[in-house]
């Protein structure tokens, strides 16, 4: 993101049930990001499940 000229907030795994930060025992996880591009403010997740 930095190299793509982003000013990135923050990036955080969390739990998906609590929302506290993840642990590597967590199935459900969800990534929150977010960063600036310019004057815009972009905020996303994405829901990680693991298959194990």
């Amino acid at each position: 993101l930095i190299s793509s000229g982003f000013d990135v907030e923050y990036v955080s795994f969390r739990s998906m049930e609590t929302l506290s930060p993840a642990a590597q025992s967590d199935d459900k996880v969800i990534l929150l990001v977010a960063a600036w591009l310019g004057k815009t403010r972009l905020i996303d997740n994405l829901q990680l499940i693991s298959r194990h």
